[in-house]
């Protein structure tokens, strides 16, 4: 496809190639002019009427050859002005066009921003509900922690009391069992008597006492005189029974 400016391009060398026909056409002229010059003697014995006839050719054809160069002028011309409007009414085109796309450019750049405005804002809008929520729940960790925190200190109340009713009944129950061995012991030292037979005939025994019972053998013996050894040993005034 042909673009305006080398169509006008075209027209233009068209238009020299017609303008130089005139130009072809002199040489021409000049060349026969020559041979005529080689020949003096040819066109001084020619009659006046061929010199005559030779000049109204001649100038017919000049004639001929100008009105053919004139009319290429004017056609080259009128062609010169219709490429000229074809390229204006293209030019035209060609402006409306880049009109329409900067409209289309700046109606799109407006649609961007807008977009671009929009998605700002709803990530400004995202990002303080986001903020909200966030503290919303940073507030509810801090109420939750406190609240186990309470529950935990409460536990350890509750803990530390049980502890010390459990103290207390443990305390209690070595208490009784520290009563119930205590009333497996005499309250009063025993009394050991140098004469155990009172005046009103009463017999006092002590604990210096050895059991005696059965068939007297070896082992029987030996174990009595031990025993009288030994309370001897720790007293030898009272009396062993």
């Amino acid at each position: 496809m042909k673009t305006p400016t080398s169509r006008a391009l075209a027209l233009t060398a068209s238009a020299f190639v017609i303008s130089s026909f005139p130009l072809a056409a002199a040489p021409e002229n000049a060349e026969t002019k020559g041979k005529k010059a080689e020949q003096p003697a040819k066109e001084e014995k020619a009659a006046p009427a061929q010199k005559n006839k030779a000049k109204a050719e001649k100038a017919t054809n000049s004639n001929s050859a100008a009105s053919k160069t004139e009319k290429a002028q004017k056609k080259l011309a009128v062609e010169n002005a219709l490429a000229a409007e074809k390229v204006k009414k293209e030019q035209a085109k060609l402006r409306a066009e880049v009109s329409r796309l900067k409209l289309e450019k700046e109606r799109l750049s407006e649609r961007l921003a807008l977009a671009e405005l929009e998605r700002k804002q709803k990530m400004a809008k995202d990002e303080a509900a986001h903020k909200k929520a966030l503290i919303a729940l940073t507030r509810e960790a801090s109420l939750a922690k406190i609240q186990a925190e309470m529950l935990g200190s409460e536990l350890k109340a509750k803990q530390a009391e049980f502890g010390l009713k459990l103290v207390e009944i443990e305390n209690e129950v070595k208490a009784i069992e520290a009563a119930k061995k205590r009333e497996n012991y005499a309250n009063s030292e025993p009394v050991y008597l140098a004469d155990p037979l009172l005046k009103d005939g009463t017999l006092v025994i002590s604990d210096r006492r050895i059991d005696l019972n059965g068939p007297i053998h070896s082992g029987t013996a030996k174990h009595v005189t031990e025993r009288i050894n030994y309370f001897n040993n720790k007293n030898a005034k009272h009396p062993i029974f």
